[in-house]
């Protein structure tokens, strides 16, 4: 005998976030269990420095979106 459950309700992703596995995954069916965890958003404050900061910090700190998707590549061989 075979079971098999999906998961319809989660409570760690933020909704914008939640959004992006929702419609590729779950075919919309995903719903977020707590309104708190749903609009959860971090506060993303980069202190003044005198030291120049890398271009995507600048980026993602001054952004007005909610979610943000980073290509990172690594130059480690």
């Amino acid at each position: 005998m075979q079971v098999i459950a999906s998961l319809t309700t989660q409570y760690r992703m933020a909704e914008d976030i939640m959004l992006l596995a929702n419609t590729i995954v779950y075919k919309g069916q995903l719903r977020c269990g707590a309104d708190h965890v749903a609009e959860a958003v971090l506060d993303l404050q980069v202190a003044p420095s005198q030291v120049s900061q890398p271009d995507w910090l600048v980026q993602v700190s001054t952004s007005s979106s909610s979610l943000c998707l980073m290509t990172c590549v690594s130059d480690i061989a």
